[in-house]
């Protein structure tokens, strides 16, 4: 199972991008112009932006290994294959001639876009063969249990700071005060997560977890995310998912250089990537689109609930960063 995020494996698992076929053309960019919203406020060195509307254990699933680039590497190496995808440049000193292969072989976005779609197919089609994500069965109990670390507090300050670096609709559309929103940190043997959560919102600042984790004791990122929320709120009402600050180098990597490789980053306009669009599937395909479909996977029955849409835009801090927002709805009928 492939996509599920390991995020300190994540920090590990990418490098430079290419492209099958370019980036213009036909299969160029399809960003949406989103309706403008009010900027979210908070200190900043830049000018605001048009705000617009609109980071578990690595598994390998033989479903995902046909799009894998053909790389020759020995048994050893092959499992980072698979669940690392391609290694930084800082690793270029590894004696591992498969590690070396993989550093040196560029990732395309075909490969992205391929299991990318097929993330979205497990999640909008309950008879899509081969899912290897099932509903979650994490409690908070048993997160109770085996960390060591749980921090749960309610966090205090004007609702506009807190909220400074998320896109996010009016009070008149979306109601909300600071009280509804509680921070956690719980620190595993070998992984950790930290963010927030509010009726409506999951908003993660942080998770890793080191390679070769026993399960068992560091659970899979996107169940330790849903059993977080669903301690005081209803799965029903998720409507966002924010990842703030993104450093994976993977998905970093990808918007930087192939979604906006003429602009000077961040780009001031959020963009919108909505379903059926190829920058989608590839957003999905990344490390961290992987991690918001399981977690998709593993709160929802398949075919209830969908991602409607990535937002791509920079944060509303001195030193600007990249911010995603995955929205999430129930699909009618």
């Amino acid at each position: 199972m492939p996509f599920r995020c390991n995020c300190l494996t994540c920090v590990y698992g990418s490098s430079s991008d290419s492209d099958d076929g370019g980036h213009g053309g036909a299969q160029g960019a399809r960003a949406v112009p989103l309706t403008p919203l009010q900027p979210p406020p908070g200190p900043s060195s830049q000018a605001s932006p048009s705000w617009t509307r609109a980071n578990s254990s690595t598994r390998d699933d033989s479903s995902f290994q046909a799009s894998l680039p053909s790389i020759q590497a020995d048994p050893l190496t092959q499992a980072d294959v698979l669940s690392q995808l391609y290694l930084p440049s800082s690793t270029s000193s590894s004696t591992s001639l498969g590690r070396r292969l993989v550093e040196d072989r560029p990732m395309h976005r075909s490969w992205l876009r391929t299991r990318g779609a097929q993330v979205m197919r497990w999640i909008d089609s309950p008879i899509e063969a081969c899912c290897p994500v099932l509903r979650s069965e994490l409690t908070f109990n048993r997160v109770c249990l085996i960390a060591s670390r749980i921090y749960e507090t309610q966090p205090d300050g004007p609702l506009d700071v807190l909220e400074r670096n998320w896109l996010l609709p009016s009070q008149a559309e979306l109601p909300r005060v600071v009280g509804d929103y509680t921070q956690w940190r719980v620190q595993f043997d070998r992984a950790q997560w930290a963010g927030f959560t509010s009726p409506n919102i999951i908003a993660v600042r942080l998770i890793t977890r080191m390679p070769a984790s026993d399960l068992a004791q560091n659970p899979h990122a996107s169940d330790v995310t849903l059993t977080l929320f669903t301690v005081h709120h209803s799965l029903q009402n998720l409507r966002f998912v924010f990842i703030d600050h993104v450093v994976n180098p993977q998905t970093l990597t990808y918007v930087t250089q192939v979604l906006f490789p003429y602009e000077t980053w961040p780009p001031m306009v959020p963009q919108l990537w909505v379903p059926g669009t190829r920058e989608f599937e590839e957003l999905m395909g990344t490390r961290i689109g992987r991690f918001v479909g399981a977690l998709v996977l593993g709160a929802f029955d398949r075919g209830t609930a969908r991602i409607a849409g990535i937002v791509t835009y920079s944060s509303n801090a001195a030193i600007r960063t990249l911010q995603l927002r995955f929205d999430i709805e129930p699909v009618e009928g």
